[in-house]
């Protein structure tokens, strides 16, 4: 009976330390339901902001449906919008780690139009993620390290896996399609998640699929 315990405990012992070693991307996440607001933003700052519950919104130029679990965020006209996106309220401290994921696609003439954010809570926003014009379109990553970083090529018109996780522990890391592409410091202070359409340079738009949010 003795042996038996002993070895009940090398093996409690071995199984911490294999959790112990195990890379950060390994964690196992559930996933959360957060309410959320449209933000419909004017050139001008002022906002109209819609239910996060809307199926559809038709604002001066500003457009969003969702259909069959597909979000479509776009700017028409004369881009009197500076911003139509979703925004979370999942505000979260520094002992959370967040994941948000989502199925994205968008065609030319996407380019310089930011369409996923890391916000650092009242310090403005941190990882801005956006669609580019270059090498048949790409994808890429501001502020996380200290040049912006191209992430993805040759998407457009390719519906592609775009993956943020900000972790507890202090850094942050972006995914395509299940790859690790950067990884950087995460800051102090709060965050919430964002996606959809700002800043746009012309009339545009782009599409968000299997989205889910996890802690």
């Amino acid at each position: 009976m003795l042996q038996h315990n002993w070895c009940f405990k090398f093996s409690l012992i071995g199984m911490v330390s294999i959790a112990a070693a195990l890379p950060q991307t390994s964690r196992a996440w559930s996933e959360i339901f957060p309410s959320s607001t449209i933000q419909v933003q004017d050139q001008d700052g002022d906002y109209h902001n819609q239910p996060g519950t809307a199926t559809s919104i038709s604002y001066e130029d500003a457009r969003f449906t969702k259909s069959s679990g597909t979000e479509t965020f776009q700017m028409v006209g004369s881009l009197r919008q500076k911003r139509i996106e979703r925004r979370y309220n999942d505000d979260y401290s520094s002992s959370t780690s967040r994941r948000w994921q989502a199925n994205v696609l968008f065609n030319s003439p996407s380019s310089g139009v930011t369409i996923h954010q890391l916000f650092n809570g009242s310090a403005g926003p941190h990882v801005l993620i956006t669609a580019q014009s270059a090498s048949g379109g790409s994808v890429k990553a501001y502020n996380l390290t200290s040049s912006s970083t191209t992430i993805a090529t040759g998407v457009y018109g390719v519906t592609f896996k775009l993956e943020s996780k900000n972790w507890n522990t202090g850094s942050i890391q972006l995914l395509i399609n299940g790859s690790l592409k950067l990884s950087g410091s995460r800051r102090s202070g709060t965050y919430y998640t964002k996606y959809g359409l700002y800043n746009p340079n012309a009339a545009q738009s782009i599409k968000f699929s299997s989205i889910h949010i996890y802690q």
